[in-house]
Formats: C-alpha cells, sequence, structure tokens
C-alpha cells in the first residue's frame, strides 16, 4: 500500500520530537522553579534564560516543521489507504478518498467525520463491505479511540497554552511562564500517544491489505 511506510516514518519522527519538546519544556520548569526558590542570582539566571531562550526556539521550530510535515504525509495516506481498499475489494466504501482529507477542514464536522472516515479505511482494510450504520457501530480496539481522544484533547490543550503566551506579553510571572510549560509538556505527552495510536492503526490497515493481497 502506496505512503504506509512513509507514513510510519513520519509519526516516529513526530514521537521523538514530542519527547524532545517535553525535555526541553522539563529543563525550562526547573530553571523556573529554581530561580523562584532562590538558587540563581539575578545574572545567573539571565544567562541560563537566554540559553533556555535559544534551546526552546530551535526545538519549536523543529517540531513545527515535523508536525507540518506530517499533516501532509498522512493526508497523503489517507487519501492512497482508501483507494487501496476500493482496489482491493471495499468498492462500497461511503467516503471518497478526497473527503478522507477535507473533512478535517469542516467546523465542528472534523470532531466527528474524521475519525469515522479513519474507521472505516480500518474496518474495509480486509476487503469487506460495511453499511454506514455498521460503521458506526463497529467496536473498534482500544487504540482507535484513544488516537482520536488524544489528538482532540491534545489540539485543545496546544490552543490554550497558545491564548496564554499571548496574554503573557502584558504578565510574564514566574507563575504564568511555568503554567505555559506545564501546559506544553502535557500537549507534548497527548501527541507522543496520538502518534503512537495511528501508528498502530496505520500498521494494522497495510497488515490487512497484505494479507488480502496475497490471498
Amino acid at each position: 500500500m502506496k505512503g504506509y511506510k512513509l507514513t510510519a516514518y513520519v509519526l516516529t519522527l513526530v514521537m521523538a520530537v514530542a519527547l524532545l519538546n517535553t525535555a526541553s519544556n522539563v529543563s525550562q520548569m526547573i530553571l523556573l522553579s529554581d530561580f523562584d526558590a532562590g538558587r540563581y542570582a539575578v545574572n545567573q539566571f539571565m544567562i541560563l534564560a537566554e540559553e533556555n531562550d535559544a534551546r526552546v526556539q530551535v526545538i519549536s521550530a523543529v517540531y513545527f516543521f515535523v508536525l507540518v510535515l506530517s499533516y501532509f504525509v498522512i493526508g497523503y495516506w489517507l487519501v492512497q489507504a482508501n483507494k487501496t481498499n476500493r482496489l482491493l475489494g471495499g468498492r462500497e466504501l461511503h467516503f471518497s478518498p478526497a473527503s478522507t482529507v477535507w473533512w478535517h477542514f469542516v467546523p465542528f464536522a472534523n470532531l466527528l467525520m474524521p475519525y469515522r472516515t479513519v474507521k472505516e479505511i480500518y474496518l474495509t482494510s480486509d476487503g469487506s463491505n460495511w453499511s454506514i450504520t455498521d460503521i458506526k457501530a463497529a467496536s473498534m480496539p482500544g487504540f482507535f479511540p484513544l488516537w482520536w481522544f488524544t489528538w482532540l484533547v491534545g489540539n485543545a490543550v496546544s490552543q490554550i497554552s497558545f491564548r496564554l503566551l499571548r496574554r503573557m506579553e502584558d504578565d510574564s510571572s514566574i507563575g504564568m511562564l511555568q503554567l505555559s510549560s506545564g501546559l506544553d509538556i502535557t500537549a507534548d505527552i497527548l501527541m507522543f500517544v496520538c502518534s503512537i495510536s495511528l501508528l498502530k492503526i496505520v500498521l494494522g490497515v497495510a497488515r490487512n491489505n497484505r494479507l488480502l493481497s496475497s490471498n
């Protein structure tokens, strides 16, 4: 199946950078806590803070690039997975290849419909056909709802963190900086779990396709 290996590599890269960003934010929280506890003089803290900011900016830039790359790669995989399932026998798919991508951009509907498109891809990857009612009612492995839950909650946490950063233009206290770092760590952990879960879905679809095509 086209795209699954690249998708697996990119998801692994997302996990690695998410862990790196988590470690960077933990380091920042420790620095802020130590300064707040009086373990650093102001001059020492300013030097360390500059080094911290430089590291955070580099890692954040890499993380942003990797995430944007992953969106394009996963979008390509969704389209190709849908097409492959059609070729292997799932001719009665209810979602078109293009809709597996554009549902992500429809307000409110993007809270549910992308989940259903991937659910259909997973269920029909063995060549079977499912009615839309059966797709909605089908019981899925635990990693499936975990993927979507961590994706939604992770995005919500990231939005809160972003809004908090904008507020910090007026209030950049130690407490606000620590809260921002804590939110970023939470978002990174959720992204890590989300990527692992999606990777299991991608590999599961590829496995089913291989078994079907070899029969």
